[in-house]
């Protein structure tokens, strides 16, 4: 075993060469995403977990872009081809079909995934934030394979914005609208920029789990919400084996 091999194991869980060709990766795995998903043991390794469901290698990343840009950095000494994100996201606003629950995979997506570029926008700094330029995209055949006919009607297209702060995402309302972004999360970005430099191709698939200000991330879900996710987990694990397998 290789020097690189064995740190991939040892963080993994698993060997790099049992990664199979497509990998879904979860900021957060809960029991009902492993359930969703179909896996049966998760291999804990010192960082990363990973399981395997049918075709595709399910690996729990932790929150953070460092978290799931390393994994996606890692997975370049494996088999892997294409990977895509699937964690959850705060709609800006109830509008555009979006509500908690829903499905929703970006298009295009804000870097603003340190705390000092969200507090510069935030009055610590230029209003001019260097975000303006600073825009992620995903791989455009694996994000069409998202909204593809048939899937497109459950999945929103949407423009995400990557921030470093949950507290001062409440206070980008008036950025947020000039750029038209419909979601925040804390991941797309690092995902999106370590793909396009490792050169696999990547997608995300975030569901809503809630609404700044009307449903903030911080208030107790009612029990109709807490179905609402529930069932957007599910399907979202649906979807995504009829597109990966």
């Amino acid at each position: 075993m290789n020097t690189d091999s064995a740190i991939f194991e040892r963080l993994f869980g698993i060997k790099s060469s049992q990664v199979k060709k497509r990998c879904v990766l979860l900021p957060i795995a809960t029991k009902e995403m492993i359930t969703a998903f179909g896996v049966g043991d998760m291999k804990r390794g010192k960082i990363y977990a990973a399981g395997e469901s049918g075709a595709i290698t399910i690996i729990r990343t932790g929150m953070g872009p460092a978290f799931v840009g390393d994994a996606v950095l890692y997975l370049k000494e494996s088999p892997c081809e294409e990977v895509v994100l699937f964690g959850s996201c705060g709609a800006v606003s109830a509008k555009n079909g979006l509500d908690i629950g829903s499905l929703a995979s970006p298009a295009k997506c804000y870097a603003l995934d340190s705390f000092h570029a969200t507090l510069s926008i935030c009055g610590g700094g230029s209003r001019t934030a260097p975000a303006d330029t600073n825009i992620c995209y995903p791989d455009k055949e694996e994000s069409v394979a998202l909204l593809k006919e048939g899937v497109s009607e459950e999945v929103c297209s949407v423009t995400c914005a990557t921030v470093g702060s949950l507290k001062l995402e409440e206070e980008m309302g008036e950025w947020f609208a000039a750029r038209q972004i419909d979601v925040v999360d804390m991941e797309c970005a690092a995902f999106f920029t370590a793909a396009h430099h490792t050169g696999l191709k990547a997608a995300a698939l975030l569901y809503v789990s809630d609404i700044l200000h009307k449903k903030p991330y911080y208030m107790p879900s009612n029990s109709a919400d807490q179905k609402k996710r529930a069932r957007a987990i599910a399907r979202a694990a649906d979807l995504l084996h009829s597109i990966l397998s």
